[in-house]
């Protein structure tokens, strides 16, 4: 359990630092000006509409497969995918595939 712990914690603090710059940092200049313009400026401030709900134990228990959230209740839909039409080129000359979720 001492390693897990040290290895969270380098987690994150490495988390914490690669994205210090944006912690806390007050909008200025062309950004603001963008942000103010949004209709989700209020108050003086950017407000999200969307509630934000962190779910840290899920999240943490995803990450080390205990989670009762990670397996499909039902069987997952797939499609089958032609490797011939991947081949040749698309005419307009742009092809965007997706593949996973």
């Amino acid at each position: 359990m001492g390693w897990l712990g040290v290895a969270l914690a380098v987690f994150a603090a490495l988390t914490i630092a690669s994205g210090w710059r944006a912690f806390g940092k007050r909008p200025s200049g062309v950004r603001r000006a963008r942000l103010e313009r949004s209709p989700n400026w209020r108050n003086g401030k950017f407000e999200n509409t969307e509630p934000m709900h962190n779910q840290l134990v899920r999240a943490l228990l995803a990450v080390f497969d205990k989670s009762p959230f990670t397996t499909p209740s039902e069987a997952v839909p797939t499609a089958s995918v032609d490797l011939a039409s991947l081949q040749t080129p698309p005419a307009t000359g742009l092809r965007v595939t997706w593949f996973g979720h």
